[in-house]
């Protein structure tokens, strides 16, 4: 998320002194003997985004939450508490002291959990009839699979789904033609191999990726647990590490370090990696604005065409101890609305909502309009996989990276892998008491 900034003190009051003042007016207006409709009291609202890949600025909060939703409720006071030294997520709940609304994704679940911090909105969904309907379906399947007892832990705000990034000079350099819409990854291994090249001393690689977001939300829709059991889901996982590993052998590759794998920085300020393949990296493709770039859909699994990812969805979640629940839920609603769900679209954060006239209007508020922007919803989203308490330990992407870094054999990278989760899920459930 890249729309949230500053909470400035003077204009919170500024506004709370015009409700007064507007209220005042009436009161004088208004006919004999008539009694002066109140202003509603004050209400607190703390926001807190717990996620290191939602990226907050002041600005943008007071722009893209404080005032809209002040809009609508003018005497909610609407402040952001900043992760830092002394305010990480286990401090404040420690402190007791944790803010009414968390801002987080998939990743951030059971940490959250382990704290008891997330309230099931089951009974404010119903009591403020908030029409989850209006959401797409794939996205209402990945809620739930986050709570075994049917609650609803969180209400999702935006999607982050994935395309296939390219560098055209890279293309142009090599006379190869550019990627199109709807390439499986065979189709895309080839592209790469024309590609992937020394030249005047510089080693172009053919692809890149984003190593976790690409197997966190992957396309054929494997847990890391497999379902029912504590163990490594070495035989869903297979295929994917399968099909993927490929691209990292291609003649003249080499890789001196886990962090060389999946490392953005080849594509976006090295420019040797031709293509990318990743979630939304707007923010970072306009801080340089350098690159001769566009994007088409993300390649898919032979067997399975134009399946995407998995929803990845930034969510707003109500903690357990805020005292001004109803309102906290009352706000996150304003911001589930389709007219501000169109504005975060156009500026680049794409809906969580099924409306179609919405998904058309894509980026139109940004230096990027001109771009390709359609390939994000080219595919569909594949099924949510299914989440596991023990997802934590399974060390998923450093296999992966492991496997190629060190050039390891899969069934070793998996035995090994096996072996690891096994310790850590056997040790976390020692702690619980289980």
């Amino acid at each position: 998320m890249h729309f949230v900034k500053k909470v400035l003190l003077f204009v919170l009051l500024a506004v709370l002194a015009c409700v007064w003042s507007g209220c005042e007016n009436a009161s004088q207006s208004g006919a004999v003997g008539e009694k002066p409709e109140q202003p509603a009291a004050p209400v607190a609202l703390s926001f807190y985004a717990v996620a290191n890949s939602i990226s907050i600025t002041d600005d943008d909060f007071q722009k893209d939450i404080v005032q809209p939703i002040q809009k609508k409720y003018p005497n909610f006071q609407l402040s952001y508490v900043k992760k830092g030294p002394g305010f990480t997520l286990a401090e404040l709940a420690t402190a007791g002291n944790i803010p009414d609304i968390i801002m987080g994704t998939f990743g951030d679940m059971a940490n959250l959990n382990n704290l008891n911090i997330p309230y099931d909105l089951t009974e404010l969904i119903k009591s403020n009839r908030f029409d989850t309907k209006r959401l797409d379906p794939m996205v209402v399947d990945a809620v739930k699979q986050y709570s075994s007892e049917g609650k609803t832990l969180f209400i999702p705000y935006a999607v982050n789904t994935a395309a296939l990034y390219y560098n055209k000079d890279i293309f142009d350099k090599f006379g190869v033609a550019y990627p199109k819409d709807s390439m499986t990854w065979d189709d895309t291994l080839a592209l790469a191999k024309k590609l992937t090249r020394g030249d005047g001393g510089t080693q172009y690689q053919g692809y890149e990726m984003d190593v976790g977001f690409m197997l966190n939300n992957n396309q054929l829709s494997v847990g890391y647990i497999a379902k029912g059991t504590d163990k490594l889901n070495t035989e869903g996982l297979k295929r994917w590490f399968t099909v993927m590993r490929p691209f990292y052998e291609l003649p003249s590759l080499t890789f001196k370090a886990i962090a060389d794998v999946g490392n953005k920085d080849t594509f976006l300020k090295d420019k040797r990696v031709a293509m990318y393949a990743a979630g939304n990296i707007f923010n970072l493709l306009e801080e340089d604005k350098s690159m001769n770039w566009d994007m088409v859909s993300l390649p898919t699994f032979s067997d399975a065409p134009g399946v995407g990812l998995e929803p990845n969805t930034p969510y707003y979640l109500i903690s357990s101890t805020s005292k001004n629940k109803q309102q906290a839920f009352q706000a996150i609603s304003v911001l589930l609305t389709d007219e501000l769900q169109t504005a975060q679209t156009r500026g680049g954060l794409l809906t969580v909502l099924n409306n179609d006239s919405i998904k058309k209007q894509v980026m139109q508020d940004t230096p990027f309009k001109n771009k390709h922007t359609e390939a994000l919803y080219k595919n569909k989203f594949a099924a949510p996989r299914y989440v596991s308490e023990y997802d934590q330990f399974t060390g998923t992407v450093n296999l992966f990276r492991d496997m190629i870094v060190n050039n390891k054999d899969i069934n070793t990278v998996f035995r090994e892998g096996e072996e690891a989760t096994q310790k850590k899920v056997d040790a976390y459930k020692a702690g619980q008491g289980k």
